[in-house]
């Protein structure tokens, strides 16, 4: 059917019939000779079209699952027995000419009724109505989580008497014109815009980008300094913009190194550009105003992007590999498992050996057999060191035929007649042993010891595997990512550069003693929000591993301080709806910080690439009390959404779907919660509206904290 949708039932009974069931249905066709009589068991349930029309309207916003993928739209079923259609053209506000670009079959779907035909039961739907209305209300809270704007502030500075090395004459400032501060960071705008007017220079502040375009438009200026990432738009759409009004100012743009030579091309097109690297030389602005001023000659500031493998490279990249949503030590276990039946034995058992003291321990068994413990001490001198020291393979069909045999202290462990023994390598070395027993004589042939040796190929990959995970868990803190480190380190410069405004400030002498006091109170604070954000950082680069209580509500906040730059830079809005009075959880509390951490830099990033106007994500915590009590931590974000068939996939290592993406992100997000006992999964996503990631902790008893 083209451009309209149909009420198609779809009935699940058939998953719940077995043989004798019993079944009551209509006959449709009497049966003919040599034919089947034609039943229908749907025809006896009830229509289920009347009871979902008095749930839902046109209006309506309703979720499903996608089951049909045709040229003109997709099928969702909305209940059973209940399908709408969504046309093309409602998939989204772009154009989208294949269905399949958007959306996949078992996606889940949330769309806004948009008709309903009661005579032929067919329901239309949008998914490009919902965002409009998704994005109205996003943009209503990031009004709601936004900082406080400060009222827009026009310094009048008045020519008091300062000396040469300060001051600026009246001829100067004039040719210099109106100089234009854009920086959303209360302490480089305030304080840049008070040390410019000491020296004498006609001076306006803004800290959007509306707010900027504004002043443009009414007053105009010569000269405009502008924070390379604003919180409604773009340092470069700025200056694009400004250079469109009748007097085209000299463009500054001011951020940190990488940042600048990451747009360095865009910035190459703009006309009287120059840059400013943060933290901030004031003698460089300071002689390229002079050189205004004095109608010098000016060229573009140079800088060096950033070395590679310096910050923003990682010792992961390229890094491609696969797992599963297990761990890998229940992945070994199970394993061991199917190779034991796989080798007809009763016992298996994975042996390692220290490479300098030669004890024997054991990493994985299975099989019903009962081991002796006490005999692991003497197996350093057994068939166990020889697979694992001399890569010889053991294979014995009849142990107590021998008089002297060599496999005495083996036996010590359990009894045995029939044995294999197979070396494992796990990073080009062999430190590991697979055997398998079984208590009859000739239990194993040579076919058996074929399978063995394709066990332990499997069984050292999955070593290799938990090697992995473990390295990957314990160096956690450096995997931060280039684009959080470099989000830090703006978040730092802009405080550094800040300070030293202040200070010029106050040694200039220019301002009243309430002003100074106010000055040294502000200063203060930020000397204290960057010792709080520093030693955040090094707490995760230094992270040791312990468990403790923690305030999971506390580990958010510290998180957020960390991605906040992040966020600012990608006009992401950060929504908190933290539940009080939590109970404490057990576990590594910078484990845990690195887990929120992923998971809101991912949700940045999905936002940021996604595009758009409107970018929300929402972190709630919740005290789960029925049945296991938990502590529930959802990030909801307004990204792309993730596929159905790819919600497991996102965890594995090595798997991104962002261009550039290392692949471990949402991989250690995992690891490090599988050591704390807790778990992660993709609640909901919808595409193309945005995912719910949700975490769950378990609470700590009383009794675990004695």
């Amino acid at each position: 059917m083209s451009g309209g949708g149909s009420c198609r039932w779809t009935p699940t009974w058939y998953r719940q019939l077995w043989w004798g069931d019993t079944l009551s249905a209509v006959v449709v066709n009497q049966a003919e000779a040599g034919k089947f009589t034609e039943l229908s068991h749907k025809a006896l349930l009830p229509d289920p079209w009347p009871e979902f029309t008095r749930r839902v309207r046109e209006g309506s916003v309703v979720r499903g699952t996608v089951t049909r993928l045709l040229p003109t739209g997709a099928f969702v079923r909305l209940s059973p027995g209940v399908s709408g259609f969504i046309p093309l053209v409602e998939m989204a506000p772009w154009l989208v000419e294949k269905p399949k670009e958007l959306l996949w079959i078992g996606d889940e779907a949330a769309a806004i009724v948009t008709r309903i035909d009661f005579e032929d039961k067919k329901i239309w739907l949008s998914i490009r109505r919902h965002m409009k209305q998704r994005e109205a209300a996003t943009a209503i809270a990031e009004q709601l989580f936004s900082e406080d704007e400060t009222p827009l502030l026009e310094l009048s500075p008045s020519i008091a008497e300062h000396d040469s090395a300060t001051a600026i004459t009246p001829e100067e400032r004039e040719r210099v014109g109106r100089i234009l501060i854009v920086d959303d960071h209360d302490e480089v705008r305030a304080p840049m815009a008070a040390w410019l007017g000491h020296r004498g220079y006609d001076v306006t502040m803004a800290q959007s980008l509306a707010e900027a375009l504004w002043l443009v438009k009414q007053d105009g200026c010569n000269v405009l300094l502008a924070d390379l990432h604003l919180p409604d738009g773009d340092g470069l759409d700025l200056a694009r913009q400004a250079l469109e009004c009748d007097k085209r100012p000299w463009i500054c743009f001011m951020s940190s190194a990488e940042w600048l030579a990451d747009r360095a091309s865009e910035i190459e097109e703009i006309p009287r550009a120059q840059v400013f690297v943060k933290p901030l030389d004031l003698e460089e602005i300071d002689t390229f105003l002079l050189g205004i001023a004095h109608d010098s000659k000016l060229r573009p500031a140079q800088w060096a992007p950033p070395r590679k493998g310096s910050v923003a490279g990682t010792w992961w990249e390229g890094f491609d590999s696969n797992t599963t949503a297990i761990s890998q030590s229940q992945r070994l276990q199970s394993t061991l498992q199917k190779l034991t039946g796989a080798v007809h034995a009763e016992k298996s058992v994975l042996f390692s050996m220290d490479p300098i003291s030669h004890s024997v321990s054991i990493i994985a068994e299975a099989g019903a057999l009962a081991l002796q413990q006490d005999a692991l001490y003497g197996l350093s001198d057994s068939p166990v060191k020889d697979a694992i020291c001399e890569g010889e393979p053991v294979f014995e069909n009849h142990v107590s035929s021998q008089a002297e045999s060599r496999f005495r202290k083996l036996l010590s462990l359990l009894p045995f007649e029939s044995c294999i023994g197979i070396s494992v390598e796990a990073f080009g070395e062999v430190r590991h042993a697979v055997f398998f027993f079984h208590r009859q004589p000739k239990s194993f042939s040579p076919y058996r010891m074929r399978d063995a040796f394709a066990g332990a190929v499997l069984l050292g990959a999955i070593l290799e595997m938990q090697g992995v995970e473990e390295r990957v868990r314990s160096s956690g803190a450096l995997l931060l990512s280039g684009e959080l480190a470099l989000a830090f380190s703006h978040e730092v410069y802009n405080k550094v550069s800040g300070l030293e405004l202040m200070l010029r400030n106050l040694s200039a002498g220019t301002n009243g003693p309430l002003q100074q006091r106010n000055s040294l109170a502000r200063m203060t604070e930020l000397v204290s929000d960057m010792k709080e954000v520093a030693e955040n950082f090094q707490r995760l680069v230094h992270a040791k591993e312990e468990r403790r209580q923690i305030n999971v509500n506390e580990v958010i906040q510290k998180a957020e301080l960390l991605v906040r730059p992040l966020a600012r830079k990608e006009r992401v809005t950060l929504a908190f709806h933290l539940e009080a009075d939590l109970p404490p959880v057990l576990g590594n509390s910078t484990w845990l910080q690195q887990v929120f951490l992923n998971i809101m830099l991912n949700g940045v990033q999905q936002m940021a690439l996604k595009g758009g106007k409107h970018r929300l994500l929402e972190i709630k915590t919740a005290h789960k009390k029925n049945g296991k009590e938990l502590i529930q931590v959802r990030f909801a974000d307004t990204g792309s959404g993730i596929h159905k068939q790819l919600w497991a996939k996102v965890f594995e290592l090595g798997y991104t779907t962002r261009p550039g993406g290392t692949g471990l992100g949402l991989f250690l997000v995992r690891s490090l919660l599988e050591g704390m006992g807790g778990a992660v999964e993709v609640e909901e996503s919808h595409i193309p509206l945005g995912t719910t990631f949700l975490v769950e902790l378990p609470i700590l008893k009383h009794t675990e904290g004695k």
